[in-house]
């Protein structure tokens, strides 16, 4: 006999898709505020780049958002992020 993993048949339905779900989480808020408060300013997001690909993907959402993961001086790896002001992204 192989020591082979066996898997099990498991039949069930996958859970109801969450695209096109109004997605207003914290990373969405933190994002609004600083458009309305700092326009064209950088902010430290995070020390990690765990959700790196799904902030890249705000950037559908918020077309004026800029993302820039760096890594610092101590080996861990920083995002940092801003948003223009939405009047100069239209102009563009």
């Amino acid at each position: 006999m192989s020591d082979r993993k066996q898997y099990r048949i498991v039949l069930e339905n996958p859970p109801a898709p969450r695209q096109g779900r109004p997605g207003m989480g914290a990373l969405q808020r933190f994002l609004i505020d600083l458009e309305n408060q700092h326009p064209g300013e950088w902010a430290v997001l995070d020390r990690s780049r765990k959700h790196i690909g799904y902030i890249y993907n705000l950037k559908k959402k918020f077309p004026n958002l800029d993302v820039n993961a760096r890594q610092n001086d101590d080996g861990t790896y920083g995002v940092w992020v801003k948003m223009e002001a939405a009047d100069k992204v239209k102009s563009v």
